[in-house]
């Protein structure tokens, strides 16, 4: 008497569980029309500089390709990417000023237009992908965003200041060498602009030394810079904002907001300056 294997029973059992859990595999790749424009936009997002229209499209492909694929965590690491590249290219990075913050109107009202979706990405591809580097860098600069729409210097003293410690730690565990040391810039960042008695220049400081180990680059230069101003380190001050002043951006993020370190880094250089000429004239 012939026995029917059992084996093909459990098969489109195990098929049918993993339809169920992850969809139809038959629509798991993505049209011909949308997997052209998906290569296009991968394509936009991996050269430099980018404008802020191409970094729209971009999102635009992406988010119709996590429309059709929302378990796959990689198209939402592109999605908050690209997010994050209108953000950065919109408000000049966030980045941290000698004065004052980069929190107006016109760039609260893109960190909270664009903010959520580009955290609520980055936050599922984290989810999927916890020793990522790019993962945890994307998932840190989409929090720094939504959260600085909040205020920024509100921000540090509040469960968001704790949360942006995190991601810096997160980064520096996962992938010191991410966009040239990112985290130690994050956490030095912090420490910088946290109020009495979070802030701490010496270890800002140290921390932007130790981008600096990671990568030479324009943003790690002024950022040395930076700490070394508020330090009252003058001299030092001068140095590196001129090489940032100076320095070509060599990494994609860096292209964006580029002219900003540029300009930032030279009104550093003249604070500096007249900083040590009213020094001497008070010697004198």
């Amino acid at each position: 008497m012939l026995r029917r294997s059992r084996w093909p029973i459990l098969g489109m059992l195990v098929l049918a569980w993993c339809i169920s859990q992850q969809g139809d595999p038959t629509t798991m790749v993505a049209s011909p029309p949308l997997q052209k424009e998906l290569e296009k936009a991968r394509k936009t997002m991996a050269k430099a500089p980018r404008s802020v229209s191409e970094c729209e499209a971009s999102a635009g492909t992406f988010r119709a390709a996590v429309e059709s694929r929302p378990e796959d965590a990689l198209l939402r690491l592109q999605l908050a990417d690209a997010l994050n590249c209108v953000m950065r290219i919109k408000t000049n990075g966030n980045m941290l000023l000698i004065s004052g913050t980069q929190d107006s109107q016109s760039n609260i009202k893109v960190w909270k237009e664009v903010g959520p979706e580009a955290w609520d990405n980055a936050n599922r591809a984290l989810a999927a992908l916890p020793k990522n580097p790019q993962a945890a860098s994307v998932y840190a600069d989409a929090f720094q965003y939504m959260s600085s729409a909040h205020g920024i210097l509100r921000q540090a003293l509040t469960g968001g200041g704790r949360e942006f410690l995190r991601n810096a730690q997160r980064m520096q565990a996962v992938g010191p060498d991410e966009e040239g040391g990112l985290g130690f810039i994050f956490e030095g960042c912090f420490y910088i602009a946290a109020p009495w008695p979070l802030r701490d220049l010496k270890r800002a400081l140290g921390l932007m030394r130790r981008a600096l180990a990671q990568k030479k680059c324009k943003r790690n230069y002024y950022y040395v810079g930076l700490a070394n101003y508020h330090l009252q380190n003058y001299e030092e001050a001068i140095d590196y904002f001129a090489k940032s002043a100076d320095a070509k951006p060599e990494f994609l993020s860096e292209f964006d907001f580029a002219a900003g370190l540029t300009q930032e880094a030279q009104h550093g250089i003249k604070l500096a300056t007249d900083a040590l000429r009213a020094g001497s004239s008070e010697t004198d």
